[in-house]
């Protein structure tokens, strides 16, 4: 989902784990230092948007974002985490026809051009995913927000999509994205990293997490 301003939404992060026996091998070169936080932050999504603000740490898009200003963030001392949603397709990609139609479902409500993706092809998206962490780490991105991961709990996708596929998927994108040596965050997967019988698994594959929640002193809700 891209925006060209900020969201009227609080987002939470903090700082989750980092590895476990699968991945904790895995070199990741992690910006959040231990006894720093907590991190002030902020989404700046889209091309319009004002890179010039105070945040310790900027959430860019993967695409659209140029390496110049990653760079330049970077010198100004900020961490730069880039945004790829994992869970949905977007019709303006630049990769958008490497996704076959049998993984694309049904509309993203309230997002043009967005569908839903079926998570459980593991062995398809996998790949397209991959490629897409790899451009933002060329960028200089030093971790990955991936969005929408929590399928499972989505209405409508067209898809019968379970508790446990979301949890492999998920996992599957944490070990894609450390192996490149980036953080990687859990986004919006609250059911599943509050399960008392899960969330080991989970807190111990991802570096932090993003939780959204409404602003209501901004939108009245």
């Amino acid at each position: 989902m891209i925006l060209f301003i900020l969201l009227h939404l609080f987002f939470i992060v903090f700082e989750v784990g980092n590895g476990i026996k699968d991945v904790s091998m895995i070199s990741v070169d992690n910006p959040f230092k231990s006894g720093l936080g907590p991190y002030s932050f902020d989404y700046l999504l889209g091309e319009k948007s004002n890179y010039t603000i105070s945040a310790q740490v900027i959430f860019l898009d993967y695409e659209e974002t140029s390496e110049n200003t990653i760079s330049s963030l970077k010198k100004q001392g900020k961490i730069v985490i880039c945004y790829v949603s994992v869970g949905s397709f977007e019709n303006w990609r630049g990769d958008a026809n490497t996704f076959p139609k049998s993984v694309i479902g049904k509309k993203y409500s309230g997002w043009e051009g967005e569908y839903w993706l079926d998570i459980r092809n593991i062995s398809i998206l996998l790949p397209i995913m991959t490629k897409r962490f790899q451009l933002a780490q060329s960028k200089g991105c030093q971790g990955i927000d991936p969005d929408n991961m929590d399928v499972y709990i989505q209405k409508d996708t067209g898809f019968k999509i379970t508790y446990g596929d979301q949890l492999l998927y998920n996992k599957n994108i944490s070990i894609a994205v450390r192996k490149l040596g980036l953080v990687v965050g859990l986004k919006n997967d609250n059911d599943q990293i509050g399960d008392k019988t899960n969330r080991d698994a989970l807190v111990n594959y991802f570096d932090f997490a993003v939780s959204e929640v409404s602003d209501s002193r901004k939108n009245g809700t």
